[in-house]
């Protein structure tokens, strides 16, 4: 959520500074808010006081006034069963006013964001957390990412063409994979693990950390990286999502 709110300029005014761990202001999705109307619902119906009007579409005066206790519990169950979905993702919203305004690469190219100097960094192997440890084709894989990386702005055309680059770039050659560094090692796992593990650390997290670091210097603002590698890591992981924000 730091990084969104670095998208909006006035958060110049209310900061010195921000250190971003494991994410960047353009690794967000461009969907509507009705997206997370049904985890929206799930979240208020675990909350005791508000489970009558979870679906009414009028929940939140009654949960400003539940209790701490009740809103931590029921956050805290709906992040266990969904700790890989993201479920409070901010999303695109276009107007006045609004934190997250427009798409990050356009709110870049205008120079349209907070100026503020930062910290931002990755772990080495971001997309082992999130990869698939079932078998996927390439057909299956090439389905995974154009839905991934749909946007309301984009052309299906242009995307497809971009994804199948994207995958003669990273070839289904385990030794080059991640977790980086472990040669041909397969760890148990099926050898698509590897090759889609290597595209979404690179997609969700290093290359939007490097496009709003160069944003960042193209508007004379001061940055730093730095890259987490874990060496008491869990083998088939590597240095994967989380550890730094640990650690």
């Amino acid at each position: 959520m730091t990084a969104v709110l670095l998208l909006n300029p006035k958060v110049e005014g209310l900061a010195r500074g921000a250190i971003l761990e494991s994410g960047s202001p353009n690794s967000l999705a461009t969907v509507t808010a009705a997206w997370r109307e049904g985890a929206w619902q799930n979240f208020v119906s675990r909350v005791p006081s508000c489970a009558t009007v979870a679906n009414s579409g009028n929940t939140l005066n009654c949960l400003r006034n539940a209790t701490t206790e009740e809103i931590a519990v029921a956050a805290s169950v709906l992040d266990a069963t969904t700790i890989t979905d993201f479920v409070w993702t901010p999303t695109l919203d276009i107007g006045q006013n609004s934190v997250y305004p427009d798409l990050a690469s356009r709110v870049y190219s205008r120079g349209r964001f907070a100026k503020l100097p930062f910290i931002a960094g990755t772990t080495r192997d971001e997309g082992t957390f999130f990869a698939s440890q079932q078998p996927l084709t390439d057909e299956a894989l090439k389905a995974m990412l154009i839905k991934m990386n749909s946007s309301p702005a984009g052309s299906p055309s242009v995307l497809e063409a971009t994804i199948d680059k994207v995958l003669e770039l990273y070839p289904a050659d385990p030794a080059i994979g991640s977790p980086y560094g472990t040669e041909s090692e397969l760890f148990g796992l099926p050898a698509s693990y590897k090759r889609h593990a290597s595209i979404l650390g690179d997609m969700i997290f290093d290359a939007p950390r490097r496009m709003w670091s160069q944003a960042a210097a193209n508007f004379g603002v001061k940055s730093y990286g730095y890259q987490f590698t874990d060496p008491q890591a869990v083998a088939a992981l590597g240095g994967t999502f989380d550890p730094d924000n640990i650690d």
